[in-house]
C-alpha cells in the first residue's frame, strides 16, 4: 500500500491496529513489531504520538535515525514481514501478520500479542491456545473412534451431494463417506464427527421484547438445516442472505479444539444478530475438510455481508449484523 503523504495515511488507517510511539518510547519497537505479528497487523508510527485528549502530535525524529537500520538491527526473524514508510521527519513501520502455522513467535523469552491495541505478555493458557493452532493445517484429518453419527443427517446430506454430483450416486455408502473427507481410511475424521456426530453444540438465543427462546443442535449439519431456516423465515430475501453468510462463516471458521460451542443472539432493540465463535481470524478456511463437504453440498457464502470484532484475550470471534426492522425478526414461536 502507498500513500502521499502521513495526513493521507492517518484518513485510510483509521480502522487498523495503530501505535504511535513517542521519542522516549521507540526502544518498545520490536515487542510491538511481535505483538501484531502474533495478532492481526498493524502499523507502528514513530514521529509522532497521542495526547491525553487523543490528538496526533508530530514531534518528529532526528534526522539522523535511520529507521530501516534500527529495525533490521532487532528483527532478525525471517517468519516476520515488514514494510517501511517514510513520511520525512515521521517513520511508520507497516507489521503483516505472521502465518498462524508459525505461532507464537517470541522474542526474548516472551510472548507478545496484542488485545485492543495494547501489548501483552501472554499468560501460559494463551501460548498454549498459540502452539495448538500452529498444528491447524491437519487437525480436522485426526480420528475420532467413538461418536456415533445421525444417520438422518447423513441421507440428508447424500441427497444434496448426489443432486450436484450425480456420479456420487454409484458409489457404496462408505466409499461415498471416504470421498467426502467424513472418513479417512478406516476412521472417522474429526471434520465428519463435527458435521454428522454430537460432539459439539450451536445454540441460538432470541430476545423479543420480554420473550426469550432458545433452539440447539449438536452437529454442524443440523445446525444449518434445522436452526438456519426457522431464524430467517421471516428475513426479507437479502436479510436473510446476509443471515446464512454469517451463520455460514462461524461453522467453518470456529476453532473447535478451543470450544466446540457457537452462540446465537438476535435481538429486537436494536434488531441485530451476533454470533460468537472461538477461533481467531484466518486468511484462509480454518477447517478444509468441512468446507470441502460444504462446496459439495452446494452451500457457498459471501463474505462481505457482515463485520466482524476479534476478542484475542479469550480467542473468540464476534461476527455481527444489523437487521432491517423490528418488523422482519422472526416469532419465538417457531423456536
Amino acid at each position: 500500500m502507498k500513500f502521499t503523504d502521513f495526513a493521507e495515511f492517518l484518513e485510510l488507517t483509521t480502522n487498523d491496529d495503530r501505535q504511535f510511539l513517542g521519542l522516549d518510547e521507540l526502544h518498545k519497537i520490536p515487542e510491538t513489531v511481535y505483538a501484531l505479528a502474533n495478532s492481526s497487523g498493524g502499523w507502528i508510527i514513530c514521529g509522532a504520538e497521542l495526547d491525553e485528549c487523543g490528538e496526533i502530535n508530530i514531534y518528529g525524529l532526528d534526522e539522523d535515525f535511520d529507521i530501516k537500520k534500527f529495525v533490521d538491527e532487532r528483527i532478525i526473524d525471517e517468519r516476520i514481514s515488514c514494510e517501511l514508510h517514510d513520511f520525512g521527519n515521521v517513520k511508520v513501520v507497516r507489521v503483516e501478520p505472521a502465518k498462524f502455522y508459525v505461532k507464537p513467535l517470541i522474542y526474548g523469552d516472551k510472548v507478545y500479542r496484542r488485545v485492543e491495541g495494547v501489548n501483552l505478555i501472554s499468560s501460559r493458557r494463551s501460548i498454549s491456545i498459540m502452539t495448538s493452532e500452529a498444528q491447524e493445517f491437519s487437525r480436522d484429518d485426526f480420528p475420532v473412534r467413538t461418536s456415533k453419527l445421525n444417520e438422518k443427517n447423513i441421507n440428508e446430506f447424500r441427497e444434496a451431494v448426489i443432486t450436484l454430483h450425480e456420479d456420487y450416486k454409484t458409489f457404496s455408502r462408505k466409499e461415498f463417506l471416504k470421498r467426502c473427507g467424513v472418513y479417512s481410511g478406516k476412521f472417522l475424521t474429526f471434520a465428519g464427527a463435527l458435521m454428522f456426530g454430537e460432539i459439539m453444540r450451536v445454540q441460538a438465543r432470541l430476545k423479543y421484547f420480554e420473550i426469550n427462546a432458545e433452539l440447539e443442535a449438536r452437529n454442524i449439519w443440523s445446525a444449518y438445516t434445522k436452526i438456519l431456516p426457522k431464524l430467517t423465515a421471516r428475513l426479507s430475501q437479502k436479510c436473510a442472505e446476509d443471515f446464512r453468510s454469517a451463520f455460514i462463516n462461524a461453522l467453518l471458521h470456529s476453532d473447535y479444539n478451543i470450544s466446540r460451542r457457537i452462540n446465537i443472539f438476535i435481538t429486537s432493540n436494536p434488531p441485530k444478530v451476533s454470533i460468537i465463535n472461538p477461533g481467531t481470524i484466518r486468511g484462509i478456511t480454518r477447517n478444509y475438510r468441512l468446507a470441502k463437504m460444504f462446496e459439495l453440498s452446494g452451500i457457498l457464502y459471501s463474505r462481505k455481508t457482515f463485520t466482524q470484532h476479534q476478542d484475542m484475550l479469550n480467542f473468540r470471534l464476534k461476527t455481527e449484523l444489523k437487521l432491517e426492522g423490528r418488523e422482519t425478526l422472526p416469532e419465538p414461536v417457531i423456536l
